[in-house]
C-alpha cells in the first residue's frame, strides 16, 4: 500500500516517515510534501493508496485535501493526523471516510504498529466492501441487462409508444455498451423477421 505523507512541519512528516516500521505493516512511503497543493500535484502524478495527513496546512488543509480527492481520486484512502483533539474534527473526517484520526498530543512511539495495523485492517475492510458492492452492481446491471434484452426482442413495442418510451427510458439505466448489444440484437432480429415473414406480425398486429 503506498502511502503519502503530508504536512506542514518538516521534521513532524521526516519523524513519521522514520518513527513507524510502514514495511512490517505492508506499508511503502512513496513521498512526503507540505502541503494540500503540493499533494494534489504528487498524487496527479504517482499511485497512492493512502495520504497520512494534517489538518492544519496553509493553502489547502486536510480536510479540505479530502474533500478535493473525494471528486478527483475517490479510491485514495485518508488517515488524519493533527494536533486538535476535538471530537467535531474526528467526527467529520469519519463521516467523510477517514480510515482514522490520530492525535500528534497523545501520540507516542509504543503506539506505532497498533496504529498501522489499524489502518491496515480498516484499508483492507474497505477494499472488500468495495469489491462485494461492485459485485452487487454487476449484478443489478445483468439482471437489468437480461430483462431489457427480452423486451426489446419482443417487437411489441414497434406498436406501442407507451412501451417504446418506458423501454428507452429503463435503457438509459445500463451501461452503454450492454445498451449496443441488445439494440444490435433487436434490429437484427426486426430484419429476420421482415425478411422472413414479408411483414412483422405479432400479438395479432401485422
Amino acid at each position: 500500500m503506498n502511502v503519502l505523507i503530508v504536512d506542514d512541519d518538516k521534521l513532524a512528516r521526516k519523524g513519521l516517515v522514520a518513527i513507524m516500521d510502514w514495511k512490517k505493516y505492508g506499508f511503502e512511503v512513496v513521498g512526503d510534501v507540505q502541503n494540500g497543493r503540493k499533494a494534489l500535484e504528487f498524487l496527479r502524478n504517482h499511485p497512492v493508496d493512502i495520504v497520512f495527513t494534517d489538518i492544519d496546512m496553509p493553502e489547502i488543509d486536510g480536510l479540505e485535501l479530502m474533500q478535493m480527492c473525494g471528486e478527483e481520486f475517490p479510491e485514495i484512502k485518508f488517515v488524519i493526523l493533527s494536533v486538535y483533539e476535538s471530537f467535531s474534527y474526528a467526527q467529520t473526517a469519519i463521516r467523510m471516510g477517514a480510515l482514522d484520526y490520530i492525535s500528534k498530543i497523545s501520540f507516542s512511539p509504543e503506539e506505532c504498529g497498533t496504529i498501522l495495523e489499524r489502518v491496515r485492517a480498516k484499508y483492507m475492510q474497505t477494499c472488500r466492501d468495495g469489491h462485494a458492492e461492485e459485485e452487487k452492481q454487476e449484478k443489478v446491471e445483468e439482471e437489468k441487462v437480461e430483462e431489457l434484452n427480452r423486451r426489446w426482442m419482443h417487437t411489441r413495442w414497434i406498436f406501442s409508444e407507451k412501451e417504446f418510451e418506458d423501454l428507452c427510458q429503463k435503457t438509459k439505466e445500463i451501461s452503454l455498451r450492454s445498451a449496443e448489444r441488445i439494440f444490435v440484437k433487436s434490429f437484427h432480429n426486426i430484419q429476420l423477421l421482415s425478411d422472413g415473414e414479408g411483414g412483422i406480425s405479432i400479438d395479432g398486429y401485422g
